[in-house]
């Protein structure tokens, strides 16, 4: 009998050891799983605050948050104008074209959350953006801008040669510059209409603050790279950076074009 009961006792021991043990992992799951989407909710919304609170300040203040950060796209963007060149109707049209990345994450989703023996979370996620992130720097906007720049020197030259014979070189450079600044926010405009939205694939890496007990963010990688272990620096992601506009160079190239005749 005692037999029996000692044997009844130890089983039914480790019956609730098994299910205090599911349940602490059940939770931590539960809880890895909200820290990924309220990660992700931040990163849509731009809340800078939220974004410190669900992930590291290595992640927080890496390329991956800044790809979604509107102002960070936009002081990156205008970096790559000479603004002190352009004259009211450029401006507005660059303010214009940077409204366009507000709220450029449309939707989001938390697909699967694991955690490893060591008690490290991953997070497996999807990104609707309203266009591809990499458009900016694609070949095909370079080849486009190519183009524009060719067809302006060409159509434009009587009216250069003219401007710098009235008002002298820095006047037609002047001119150049805000031109080619329009054909070149109306070819990067033309490119996203086009394009339409965007998925992509991230895994997220998320870790249990010991002393707090919440979790948050502590890598970002593709989810390609991440299946086939690849190892991403948690300031990186496999998406595509945007690129700040070389404008100079198509200016140069323009304002060569016209000099020449």
């Amino acid at each position: 009998m005692n037999i029996i009961k000692r044997t009844a006792i130890a089983i039914m021991s480790l019956v609730v050891m098994t299910t205090a043990f599911t349940g602490c992992s059940m939770n931590d799951k539960s809880d890895a799983e909200e820290a990924a989407g309220n990660f992700l909710s931040a990163l849509q919304s731009g809340d800078e605050n939220s974004i410190n609170e669900y992930s590291s300040s290595q992640v927080a203040q890496g390329s991956f948050v800044k790809l979604f950060s509107t102002e960070a796209l936009k002081e990156q963007f205008r970096a790559g104008f000479v603004q002190t060149e352009m004259d009211e109707d450029a401006l507005e049209k660059l303010d214009e074209f940077c409204d366009m990345f507000d709220s450029l994450i449309t939707k989001y989703e938390v697909n699967e959350v694991t955690i490893d023996n060591s008690g490290v979370a991953r997070a497996v996620c999807t990104l609707e953006t309203k266009f591809p992130t990499d458009i900016i720097g694609s070949d095909e906007a370079s080849e486009l801008i190519s183009q524009v720049t060719e067809i302006y020197s060409t159509s434009h030259q009587d009216e250069v040669l003219a401007l710098i014979n009235e008002e002298g070189e820095e006047a037609a450079t002047r001119k150049i510059y805000n031109d080619m600044t329009k054909e070149v926010l109306e070819v990067y405009e033309r490119l996203i209409q086009e394009a339409g939205a965007e998925t992509y694939a991230i895994a997220l890496t998320l870790e249990k603050n010991a002393e707090t007990g919440s979790w948050y963010v502590t890598n970002v990688q593709d989810f390609d790279s991440s299946v086939n272990g690849t190892i991403v620096p948690a300031t990186d992601t496999a998406t595509t950076e945007l690129s700040t506009v070389d404008a100079d160079a198509a200016l140069e190239s323009a304002s060569t074009g016209v000099s020449q005749e």
